[in-house]
This record gives C-alpha cells, structure tokens and sequence, in this order.
C-alpha cells in the first residue's frame, strides 16, 4: 500500500510544480493556490508512504 501512495505522492508533486510554472512568480491566484494545495498533498501522502 505504500507504493500507491508514494506515486500519488509524486504525481502531485508533478502537479505542484506544474502549477507553480503557471502562477508567473505568483502573480495569478489560482494557480498559486492549486499548487500550495497539491504540495500539501503531496507531503502528506509521502508521509503516509514512510
């Protein structure tokens, strides 16, 4: 169970980082938000993984 996790993990850190190329430093408040999120997601998942 703690490979599905991990790759969700890395599949919202993909989208994280995605979302931060598409804020442009920032400046466009959704995508800002969405990556903020999916980060927050993606560190819990990694810490469900370990």
């Amino acid at each position: 169970m703690s490979w599905v996790y991990l790759i969700f993990a890395i599949a919202l850190e993909v989208g994280g980082t995605v979302s931060m190329k598409m804020s442009n430093g920032f400046t466009k408040i959704v995508p800002s938000i969405l990556m903020i999120v999916l980060y927050i997601l993606a560190f819990s998942s990694l810490n469900l993984a370990l």
